[in-house]
């Protein structure tokens, strides 16, 4: 077993998964506020395609939200607010709510995309939040 460079010893990487880690520059973002409004940083919102509106989907058992791009207007969809960063805000009280997610502080996560919707990973956290980042 090596203890000082390398590889982790395979039994290490279990471990690991639950440990927060720091953001990458430019690297996709979604931060989950206590108030359930959603805000993408600008390289998740640009990832998706700056749409206007999303619909989300969750993934009970791997524990995700999607993210879908939708024209607003259309039923079942959330509105997407841009914001001067190059981010957005989506308020997604009624659907975190629908589905049990109740954040008991901020927390910001990883995303990326998958087959055309932004994908949350809550079991991906990020840390270093320094107030509502965008």
């Amino acid at each position: 077993m090596r203890l000082h460079g390398g590889a982790a010893p395979e039994v290490w990487r279990g471990m690991m998964v639950g440990l927060t880690r720091r953001k990458q520059r430019g690297e996709p973002l979604a931060t989950v506020m206590r108030d359930r409004m959603i805000y993408l940083n600008r390289g998740a919102y640009t990832l998706v395609g700056q749409p206007e509106a999303v619909r989300f989907t969750y993934d009970a058992a791997q524990q995700r939200i999607g993210l879908h791009p939708a024209r607003r207007g259309e039923a079942g969809t959330y509105r997407v607010r841009a914001n001067a960063s190059g981010g957005a805000v989506v308020r997604g009280h009624q659907f975190l709510r629908a589905y049990g997610i109740v954040p008991d502080r901020t927390r910001r996560y990883a995303a990326a995309l998958v087959n055309g919707a932004l994908v949350i990973d809550l079991l991906g956290e990020v840390g270093g939040i320094s107030g509502a980042a965008t």
